[in-house]
């Protein structure tokens, strides 16, 4: 699934006398709308494709090459200039330059309370070897981010029904209270690929994303990068396997203190590495008062709990008027 895409649309038919030169926001489905910049002949479109074509983006189709096709007629129409046909196979060739592009992926958590429980704890233990990572609150809830501010790629994870309590749909979107009542419990997970990494990973052209493999790739590959060990203790068996200097690591980092004040870097790193053998990750401070019978706070590894909960559209939604380019 796809979200916010900036891409060039080609039209070879603007002439030097249209009366708009700039930007310009073109009006959508329900209120939505694209930011529109001219460059030349083409034209550089911003935005949610999928909430400008259904009026929502809880979920989209997985056909970037129609999305785009659908929202170029829509923005020629708006802005009543006439289609070229060589525009419209370019369009439909996936001939497209992007610039940026936002992959989606949807979790089944089963509730809003749960989605927030997941990222409290993904907050506090997440680490990746190559960028920040990053919880924030807001009125809709947390959200965890892992190379927020980069310039080629980061992705993040939040709560899409907490996020449409605080942005309300539309009112006259059909099917409004189903949309909302699908997304309350959906943990979604969005990554963000700007014109580097498209570049980089020759997915700067919408043809290169006709394969929806090539979507699932990424999502798979940003989402492996992310450690995520939140185990509390270790179960009495295991403790007797810890090796005699590394006794006073796990005690240490279990009464909640700080290990990386403890120890010389290489040392700190060297130790972290050997536990995490062990399913403990002593970068991620434990809180000194942790009362739960089980070793994890939410009863599995946070991880496991994403196993076999990603969903698609609902069955449903399986209308044109309901799903952006199926």
């Amino acid at each position: 699934m796809f979200d916010t895409i900036t891409a060039r649309m080609p039209l070879t038919m603007l002439r030097d006398d249209d009366a708009w030169h700039c930007d310009e926001r073109v009006a959508g489905a329900y209120g939505a709308t694209l930011s529109v910049r001219r460059r030349g002949s083409t034209l550089s479109v911003t935005g949610s494709y999928p909430r400008f074509v259904q009026g929502h983006n809880v979920w989209s189709g997985d056909n970037l090459v129609g999305l785009c096709s659908e929202v170029f007629e829509r923005v020629a129409g708006a802005l009543c200039v006439a289609v070229h046909p060589s525009d419209r196979h370019a369009w439909g060739a996936g001939q497209v330059e992007l610039e940026r592009v936002d992959v989606v992926r949807l979790y089944d958590l089963g509730s809003h309370e749960r989605v927030q429980q997941w990222l409290q704890v993904a907050g506090a233990v997440a680490r990746s070897r190559y960028q920040a990572v990053d919880m924030s609150r807001s009125t809709h809830g947390a959200t965890v981010y892992v190379g927020k501010r980069s310039r080629r790629i980061g992705h993040k994870y939040y709560g899409k029904g907490g996020e449409l309590r605080a942005n309300p749909l539309p009112r006259m979107l059909p099917h409004r209270a189903d949309i909302e009542g699908y997304a309350a419990g959906l943990l979604r997970v969005e990554v963000v690929l700007r014109r580097r990494a498209l570049k980089e990973r020759r997915l700067a052209r919408a043809a290169a994303w006709a394969d929806p493999a090539a979507a699932r790739r990424i999502l798979d590959e940003r989402m492996s990068l992310v450690e995520m060990e939140d185990r509390m203790h270790l179960d009495d068996d295991v403790l007797a396997q810890l090796p005699a200097r590394l006794i006073p690591v796990y005690d240490s980092w279990h009464a909640g203190r700080n290990v990386r004040e403890l120890y010389s870097r290489p040392t700190f790193y060297r130790y972290r590495r050997m536990l995490l053998g062990f399913g403990i990750d002593i970068a991620a401070a434990r809180p000194r008062l942790v009362r739960a019978a089980s070793a994890h706070p939410l009863g599995v590894p946070v991880k496991d709990i994403l196993c076999g909960r990603e969903v698609g559209p609902p069955a449903w939604a399986g209308t044109p008027a309901l799903r952006a380019c199926s």
